[in-house]
């Protein structure tokens, strides 16, 4: 008989030992009957969403269902709890903190929102920044975009639903990159994601001259904006040329010390052979400019000596016709001339 007993004292002791620390209340805590609704950002009431709360002191658990109406009620005794709501990757806009349970408490209600996850990366070609690329994230039902940026060719992509997306990125000039892996997005994490882009080449070309001339040594810089991209430098003939160029809008700027600077705007499509032929004229720089407005030094100097012997003629014109109009200074020149040496003279 006291064998039995003592089996039954150890088989109730054992079933104490396994039951849950949730489902131990003490008889004389009075019990108190906590209600409340969930809701999606857009106001529907969501069923199966897991109501917890956590007992401050001795962090025992109590949890509640909501129904298909999205109530529930929940029955705590008396304490400060920690009640918050969640389902499957989604989380509630609050958490009641210490929340202290003395009596019946209605309303307290959940606003249910997705916890997302957020995805960042780069865009490269040949280790330079992609700026404009395009990133786009998809699962067949939803798709998420994201574009890179100045400076590093940087992107992110936020609120993002957890899942399993596939991946892409691109830009016109370039090959679109696809990732060859699934990408896993987790709730509140962040997913590096970085894409290396092949550029499709073109090539920009043409002739400068000057005055009908092809002119050497002309720099043609390729610009994207201020940043220099590519230099060439026409050779004998005139000749520059661009090569392995990204399809894009850029601006081609030539220059040469003694020409007037010359600026084109040019839109490269992705293959495309461009041809950029222009013409060159010379600079009228202060240094080089003459005394005489509108003509440079070289030409004022023309002009000058032209001047000076129209006077030297004019002169020489007018001491003829002086002459001419006194014969007898001629004819005293003339005898001069003829008059014979003296002895000394011919001695010599």
């Amino acid at each position: 008989m006291r064998k039995s007993i003592a089996l039954l004292l150890g088989f109730v002791l054992l079933s104490l030992a396994v039951v849950p620390a949730s489902l131990i209340v003490s008889a004389d805590d009075p019990e108190h009957m906590i209600s409340g609704t969930a809701k999606d950002l857009g106001g529907v009431t969501m069923a199966n969403v897991e109501v917890r709360a956590e007992r401050y002191g001795n962090a025992t658990i109590y949890r509640a269902i909501t129904g298909n109406q999205g109530t529930y009620n929940l029955s705590l005794p008396d304490g400060q709890y920690n009640i918050t709501a969640t389902i499957s990757s989604h989380g509630s806009n609050v958490t009641y903190l210490n929340l202290p349970v003395a009596s019946d408490i209605e309303g307290v209600d959940f606003t249910i929102q997705v916890v997302t996850g957020r995805v960042e990366g780069h865009v490269t070609a040949k280790d330079v920044p992609v700026v404009g690329a395009q990133v786009v994230l998809s699962n067949g039902n939803t798709t998420y975009l994201g574009e890179t940026t100045m400076p590093l060719g940087s992107y992110s992509i936020v609120g993002v639903v957890p899942g399993v997306f596939v991946a892409r990125a691109e830009k016109v000039g370039y090959w679109t990159n696809v990732s060859q892996q699934p990408v896993y997005v987790n709730e509140n994490e962040v997913t590096d994601l970085s894409f290396i882009l092949e550029p499709q080449p073109a090539r920009v070309f043409g002739e400068v001259t000057v005055n009908g001339k092809p002119e050497e040594g002309v720099t043609a810089k390729l610009m994207s904006g201020t940043v220099e991209v590519k230099v060439s430098v026409t050779d004998a003939n005139g000749n520059y040329s661009f090569s392995n160029v990204i399809a894009g809008e850029y601006q081609v700027v030539f220059s040469k010390e003694g020409l007037v600077e010359k600026t084109y705007p040019i839109s490269i499509s992705p293959f495309e052979a461009k041809e950029l032929s222009i013409s060159m004229s010379l600079e009228q720089s202060s240094t080089n400019s003459g005394f005489i407005d509108g003509l440079d030094l070289t030409h004022s100097m023309m002009v000058v000596a032209l001047i000076v012997v129209v006077l030297l003629m004019l002169f020489a014109l007018f001491i003829k016709v002086r002459a001419m109009r006194r014969p007898e200074l001629l004819a005293k020149e003339d005898e001069e001339k003829e008059k014979p040496s003296s002895p000394q003279a011919k001695q010599k």
